[in-house]
């Protein structure tokens, strides 16, 4: 009978029997499986997965699953083009005429011909090479591919592969080739400004100046003077960059460059910050004593401390003497913790899980599983 009908007879749980019934070696009554035979495990690799599976009425995956199980390679079907191979006197024929009658003279299709005589390295019929002088190239780039294809009466193919071979790039309308004196304007004023008098636009400025290695001799950045130099350090860089007028990051950034240590980086803690800590969260005495909450938090560690959660329940020695009679989830509902406290304390204390007691098998119920074991 089915797990769930006998789950409700001994009071089991489903998984329980489930279980059971596997280690006992029963298949499922409910599960109408199939099994291989020796003669249908002989067909693998033997005969292409399709057949057999056609054959033996099973699925393509059915059958690619056995015969991965089974680590048999698959029979490869032989593709129709290459089922033939080519003989001498067919391969003569090759580039004396038109692949397509080539082909129908074969009796085969087209494209192993054309791959038997590309392999051949066999000119196709007809083709005549017809070299390319240097007026020819010197039109490379200067009009697009395929105007300048019709122009030479060439193959789109044959114009863009040459001019790739030659390294020239494609024919754009919009691209100005740089002058001597469009570079020697680049750097005299902000990139903006040289594209709007130049007509280009500002990447193509940026690119042309990066790539003559020009820098910018009129930036839109503020230089630091001697005398706000002279400010860095004084107070903490929120301040500093209030009062010069400055982003917090410039003015950090510029204290760091300069090797000038912040405000109050190394203040000392005095024996009165001391013994505050401990008693409140970092995070509220850091906001008390004006210091970051990782200082904080250090310099607790530091005198050894525990941290100040006053959310957080304590264990008494009573709770403790819970763990691992009962399970996780009973102590936590009894005690108020969270399972994963309880689970976190135990295993601090090295208490193993106390599992539930199970109940035995006995004959009568293992009589309801039935004695058809697997083959």
């Amino acid at each position: 009978m089915a797990d769930e009908e006998i789950s409700r007879l001994t009071g089991h749980p489903v998984g329980s029997v489930t279980a059971r019934r596997r280690v006992r070696g029963l298949e499922d009554p409910t599960r109408h499986t199939r099994f291989w035979k020796p003669e249908e495990d002989s067909l693998l690799g033997v005969l292409t997965d399709a057949d057999v599976a056609q054959r033996l009425g099973r699925t393509l995956s059915s059958i690619k699953g056995r015969r991965h199980l089974l680590n048999v390679p698959p029979k490869v079907a032989p593709h129709p083009r290459h089922s033939r191979p080519f003989k001498i006197e067919e391969d003569r024929l090759l580039g004396t005429a038109p692949d397509q009658e080539i082909a129908a003279k074969l009796n085969r299709p087209v494209w192993p011909v054309i791959e038997r005589r590309q392999e051949l390295k066999i000119p196709v019929f007809g083709a005549k090479a017809r070299p390319w002088t240097s007026d020819q190239d010197a039109l490379l780039g200067t009009m697009a591919d395929k105007r300048l294809a019709r122009r030479l009466k060439r193959t789109y193919e044959a114009v863009a592969a040459r001019r790739l071979n030659k390294g020239i790039p494609p024919f754009n309308p919009k691209r100005k080739p740089w002058r001597p004196a469009d570079d020697k304007v680049l750097g005299t004023r902000p990139d903006d400004q040289i594209a709007l008098l130049l007509g280009r636009t500002l990447n193509s400025v940026k690119s042309r100046r990066n790539l003559l290695g020009i820098a910018i001799s009129h930036s839109k950045t503020r230089k630091f003077t001697t005398a706000e130099d002279a400010q860095l350090g004084s107070a903490p860089d929120k301040e500093i960059a209030v009062q010069l007028g400055r982003d917090r990051s410039t003015v950090t950034a510029r204290r760091l460059k300069l090797d000038i240590p912040a405000a109050g980086g190394n203040r000392l803690w005095t024996p009165e910050e001391d013994a505050l800590v401990g008693t409140m969260p970092d995070k509220e005495l850091a906001a008390r004593i004006h210091r970051g909450r990782s200082a904080v938090c250090a310099h607790r560690q530091q005198l050894g401390r525990p941290a100040c959660t006053p959310n957080r329940k304590s264990w008494t020695k009573r709770e403790k003497a819970m763990l691992g009679s009962l399970p996780d989830s009973e102590v936590a509902r009894q005690t108020g913790h969270s399972v994963k406290s309880v689970r976190q304390v135990r295993w601090s204390l090295g208490i193993g899980y106390q599992q539930p007691a199970h109940r035995p098998w006995t004959a009568e119920e293992d009589a309801l599983f039935g004695d058809k074991f697997r083959p």
